[in-house]
């Protein structure tokens, strides 16, 4: 049984006897808590003696402490308060311990030897080494904790590491009773996995305003929803290309494309495209890896390592012989979305090749809210993209949705699917009882005249201040301009010198790898007493 927080003023005997009175099985009380499995007393001054001993083993174990990594971080169950490197906070610690040690520091303080990193050091060490020394005998300053916690610190969101959520109950607790003006979110790391690390069911993360909707052929009619028929996938040969479907507008677009996984065959002929510099259009499926490297051995083993990284020992035996239909069928089934080997290409086309601001995940909302695809669409969509690559870096936005637009149609017509039509682009015509909307583009339409209407105005009070508003504009302009011509000699050095010597060329130190060898001292011993022997026999 551990008593927690027990009284100095009885001893550990009178104690045990008072609770074995009261019943065979020890129970809760206003000061005692049983812990299954511990049979002595922790945080209670019963345990002063004990101190020197555990001082002498945390002086063995810690080492010189460096002060930043603690000060305003760490809050000691001693004090309740944030640990610090000071002759006010030395004195808080000595109050509460009456400690030799913190006392002979408290004797010979100097101010001035804060400024020494050393001292400062040495002191943080002391300082630090006393408080879990009399952690062990003093009671826990909770009540002071959630003080500094919630009123001073203004903690918003108290995450708790440990076996269970006490400190959480204690803190609902007094945020209840005590401080019922502050709101604080208190979370266990077991408890509360998904709330801390942000893990959101997929239904939550959906938004449901762009859900696709029917517009109904007869006004007054509600639309009735029909099952939406499997795409059927085409399989890419060298025919030419059908022009994109159109968005449809009925009852066949009234719920988003079905998700489904990437094709093997379209995988193994977009890396092929891809390494080729070809067009999809221009690969047959009828073709070996064999016939269409045309002789040249390196690139054909260059595929063929894609291939093995892309699907794993998945790829049989002379695979380079077989015609990609046929390989695609002996690979089977693979994860259905992007692999090891596509999967960084993607990532480093849009590095390298889309603007700022137009990112991956970025591209990936917009496929899903405007086009109505789901992840695995995504990345079938991706694999097209990778043999439509610009040949250099797009400059603006609309560029890039150009393109993306044009990506997007292309593989439409590869897989024969038609897009969808959201709410935002229909704004709910045709439905019966439906409010009006107004479409994105006349809302953004609305906003820009606002917008200009302030600038506007903030030109006028500009020009009266005498306040220049184009400086800022001139300089960013000049940063821009730099920024182009280091843009543009960075991708004709990618032009080339290729992507494989850029990555390659890139520093790999990492600080997080780095390995301290400190005891070869004793193996130069140990070396020495190897020879001495051998020189012996």
């Amino acid at each position: 049984m551990a008593i927690n927080g027990c009284s100095d003023k009885l001893s550990i005997e009178q104690m045990v006897k008072q609770v074995q009175v009261t019943s065979e099985t020890p129970v809760r009380g206003m000061a005692t808590i049983p812990l299954t499995g511990i049979n002595v007393p922790f945080h209670s001054r019963l345990l002063l003696e004990g101190v020197a001993l555990f001082r002498d083993v945390l002086q063995a174990k810690v080492g010189m402490v460096e002060p930043d990594t603690l000060e305003q971080r760490y809050i000691p169950n001693l004090t309740g308060m944030p640990f610090e490197v000071s002759q006010e906070y030395f004195k808080l610690v000595y109050d509460a311990t009456k400690s030799s040690v913190i006392k002979e520091a408290l004797n010979n303080w100097d101010d001035a030897l804060l400024d020494v990193p050393a001292e400062r050091s040495r002191l943080a060490t002391i300082l630090l080494i006393e408080l879990l020394s009399y952690q062990l005998a003093s009671p826990v300053q909770w009540i002071k904790t959630q003080d500094y916690l919630f009123n001073i610190a203004g903690v918003q969101r108290m995450v708790e590491i440990g076996p269970s959520p006490v400190l959480c109950g204690m803190a609902a607790k007094t945020l209840e009773a005590v401080l019922k003006s502050k709101r604080a979110e208190l979370l266990h790391i077991e408890r509360d996995h998904d709330a801390i690390y942000y893990v959101q069911p997929e239904s939550k993360i959906l938004d449901n305003s762009n859900a696709a909707v029917t517009v109904a052929a007869t006004p007054g009619t509600e639309p009735q929803p029909e099952a939406s028929a499997k795409p059927e996938s085409k399989p890419a040969n060298s025919e030419p290309l059908q022009p994109p479907p159109q968005p449809q507008v009925g009852s066949e677009a009234n719920a988003p494309i079905a998700d489904q996984p990437v094709p093997v065959l379209d995988a193994i002929l977009a890396i092929i495209a891809f390494k080729a510099k070809k067009p999809l259009g221009d690969i047959s499926i009828q073709q070996s890896i064999k016939s269409l490297v045309a002789g040249k051995s390196t690139f054909q083993n260059e595929l063929l390592g894609d291939l093995q990284k892309e699907f794993g020992n998945k790829i049989p035996d002379k695979a380079e012989e077989m015609s990609l239909k046929e390989l695609a069928s002996a690979v089977g089934s693979s994860g259905g979305s992007l692999g090891k080997c596509t999967q960084p290409f993607v990532a480093r086309m849009f590095n390298s090749k889309m603007p700022g601001g137009f990112s991956l995940a970025q591209t990936r909302s917009t496929l899903q809210t405007s086009y109505g695809l789901g992840p695995l669409r995504q990345d079938a969509l991706f694999l097209v993209a990778l043999t439509m690559e610009p040949v250099s870096r797009l400059t603006s936005e609309a560029e890039a949705s150009a393109w993306l637009s044009t990506v997007a149609q292309t593989y439409a017509a590869r897989v024969g699917i038609s897009y969808v039509v959201s709410l935002d682009s229909t704004g709910g015509a045709g439905r019966k009882g439906a409010v009006p909307a107004i479409s994105s583009a006349e809302m953004q339409k609305i906003r820009q005249q606002e917008v200009a209407h302030i600038q506007q105005q903030i030109q006028v009070l500009a020009r009266y201040a005498g306040i220049d508003l184009l400086d800022g504009t001139r300089s960013a302009g000049r940063e821009k301009a730099v920024s182009a011509e280091l843009q543009s000699e960075l991708d004709q050095a990618k032009i080339e010198l290729g992507d494989e010597f850029m990555t390659g060329v890139l520093p790999q130190f990492d600080a997080r790898k780095a390995r301290h060898f400190d005891s070869y001292w004793n193996w130069a011993r140990q070396d020495a007493y190897e020879w001495i022997q051998q020189a012996i026999a």
